[in-house]
């Protein structure tokens, strides 16, 4: 049973240290192309933002399973041998030296904050979620009314998401205005923003800080893009374009953001311009889609042929 404990922390520590690994090379490419993302409709910009920043935990994940059947990971490892045992094996640990002892207590500890963090953020999430549902009255139209004087529309959950909509809103803002911000939270909550942004955010923990906020708010500028154009549908005939995009102007001025704060320019811009990116896409989604396809099989081929002597070697 000990050993079997020894050998599962060390397939841990692999993958930690590969997905650490990999993220430095995803941080690396992602300002190649973040600037082309933004010649796709920004719900494909969004969901190829957010692939890209979880393509390092996820191939590390891969590629660890591999490690754990010799009969997979060798013909890609490097022939060596242990000794006289040369036949294709898993990895090869000890706890005898500082170094092996120490990397167990560090994956350990390092995946264990990690998880407790997560853990953290998701009770927080419940919680708020729990609390704006007992200050809510029955729900309207797909979103509650909370009694509060402020205004206030918020999606809020991760796996089931809520829009909460406050009285005070309700009273502030002219119908079309409340439409727009309802529709929009609405969207959001539809395409699960929060639970891909969280997502994302840890997957990227690892990547160095100005890249990591990069993708982070450029994941947001996308997906906020797509929920701008998913409400502007989904208003339909209750709402012209003009109409709408004027709306949204005096939103975040009522908000006291500048729109170069909000990028609001861009996003306005890409929703008169939507219908042209998607005519575009049908060409142009497929070859990168087998891009990022190509990028992951090369990273798992890679993790697999540094991961078993790495890790070995922090186990002698």
């Amino acid at each position: 049973m000990i050993e079997f404990l020894i050998q599962f922390a060390f397939y841990l520590l692999a993958w930690l240290l590969l997905s650490v690994l990999l993220s430095w090379l995803s941080a690396f490419i992602y300002p190649l192309i973040a600037s082309s993302l933004e010649r796709f409709a920004p719900a494909k910009s969004a969901l190829f933002t957010f692939v890209l920043g979880f393509m390092a935990p996820l191939s590390a994940l891969f590629s660890t399973l591999i490690l754990t059947h010799p009969e997979m990971a060798f013909p890609i490892v490097s022939d060596h041998c242990h000794g006289d045992a040369c036949s294709p094996h898993s990895l090869h640990v000890s706890v005898d030296s500082i170094i092996g002892s120490g990397s167990i207590a560090f994956a350990l500890a390092t995946i264990t904050l990690l998880s407790l963090g997560m853990i953290w953020q998701l009770r927080e999430n419940l919680r708020l979620k729990r609390l704006l549902n007992m200050l809510s009255s029955a729900e309207r139209g797909g979103y509650r009314i909370v009694e509060d004087a402020k205004p206030l529309a918020r999606c809020v959950g991760l796996l089931k998401p809520k829009v909460f909509v406050s009285t005070g809103l309700m009273a502030a803002s002219a119908v079309q205005q409340q439409k727009v911000i309802i529709a929009r939270q609405l969207a959001k909550a539809a395409s699960f923003e929060n639970l891909r942004y969280w997502l994302l955010k840890w997957a990227t923990v690892a990547w160095p800080k100005p890249i990591k906020l990069a993708i982070r708010q450029d994941f947001l500028r996308h997906s906020a893009s797509d929920c701008d154009l998913q409400a502007y549908r989904a208003l339909g005939k209750d709402i012209n374009q003009q109409g709408f995009l004027e709306t949204l102007r005096q939103l975040y001025q009522q908000q006291g953001q500048s729109l170069d704060q909000t990028g609001c320019p861009q996003r306005l811009n890409r929703l008169e311009q939507n219908l042209s990116i998607e005519t575009a896409l049908v060409a142009n989604s497929g070859l990168l889609s087998f891009a990022l396809l190509a990028t992951s099989l090369l990273y798992i081929y890679a993790a697999v042929f540094v991961g078993h002597p790495l890790v070995e070697a922090l186990a002698r």
